[in-house]
């Protein structure tokens, strides 16, 4: 996935189209069917296409001249419970889902640790750290192992700074050099990730609040955050194991597994014990 200076941009600046719009962002990333990216693309522009039917379904109840305003309010708010409240939430778990995502990819992005069996190493590692701080001030330290010495560098960054005197903004540089080097590929796929999260996640949450006050908080939580709380009910599990890294429990009822058996799903089936007492 990456920015293609060619790709044409998705969506638009503002939660609305108007020039008073909170911000969102256009979408301009490219994005695989199937994979996550494409999962954010799908929030993002599904958090454009729920104020613009909010609005839309506004109006035409406004042109029926049937309704008080609080009979519009009301009437809308049965639209956002059937039509937009359920498929919302759902965008609302992928994301937190693509941030569990991120932080685990962030996770990897980490200098290998020397081998802790090479004792040599690292009393050379040692000798060149004591060597360092027995320079005479922080300007010899910085032209020392700014030189490109591997091996220099090494005992720096597997070290805290204290133990080689090295400066700490001389060390963040050179571990950001080193990681750059070993995982520049990775890095900018995390960049470009979470600059589509923050898109997506924007997208999704100002359209609940622009949701949110076309129908009043009142109705909202009355008849909206019902839905919300069923889809947390369901969603909820698959969030949170994406966050731990384990698989999610499944807690579906009997029937509502048997629908999806129906429906051509994979569900997990008990474990049977053959022979117990």
């Amino acid at each position: 996935m990456s920015i293609d200076p060619t790709l044409k941009p998705k969506g638009r600046i503002g939660i609305r189209p108007d020039s008073n719009s909170p911000f969102v962002g256009l979408w301009r990333y490219e994005a695989t069917p199937g994979t996550t990216m494409a999962k954010l693309e799908a929030a993002y522009l599904a958090g454009l296409d729920a104020v613009d039917r909010a609005y839309a379904r506004r109006k035409e109840i406004e042109a029926t001249k049937k309704f008080a305003p609080a009979g519009v309010r009301d009437e809308l708010g049965r639209f956002a419970k059937d039509e937009l409240a359920a498929p919302l939430r759902r965008h609302w778990h992928t994301v937190q889902r693509a941030k569990a995502e991120l932080a685990q990819r962030r996770a990897k992005i980490r200098l290998k640790e020397p081998d802790p069996s090479d004792v040599i190493g690292e009393m050379r590692r040692a000798e060149i750290r004591a060597w360092l701080r027995s320079l005479p001030n922080d300007e010899e330290r910085v032209r020392v192992v700014s030189r490109g010495d591997k091996q220099i560098q090494d005992a720096v960054l597997h070290a805290p700074e204290a133990m080689s005197g090295v400066p700490r903004s001389t060390r963040q540089f050179l571990m950001d050099r080193r990681l750059r080097e070993e995982f520049g590929a990775e890095i900018d796929q995390v960049i470009e990730m979470e600059q589509a999260i923050e898109r997506a996640e924007r997208s999704v949450d100002l359209s609940r609040v622009e949701v949110r006050e076309l129908i009043s908080s009142d109705v909202f939580d009355h008849i909206v955050k019902p839905v919300e709380d069923e889809i947390d009910r369901v969603e909820m599990p698959k969030t949170q194991a994406a966050a731990s890294g384990q698989p999610a429990e499944d807690t579906r009822s009997f029937d509502e597994r048997l629908q999806a058996l129906m429906r051509g799903e994979k569900v997990p089936m008990p474990e049977w014990k053959v022979g117990a007492a």
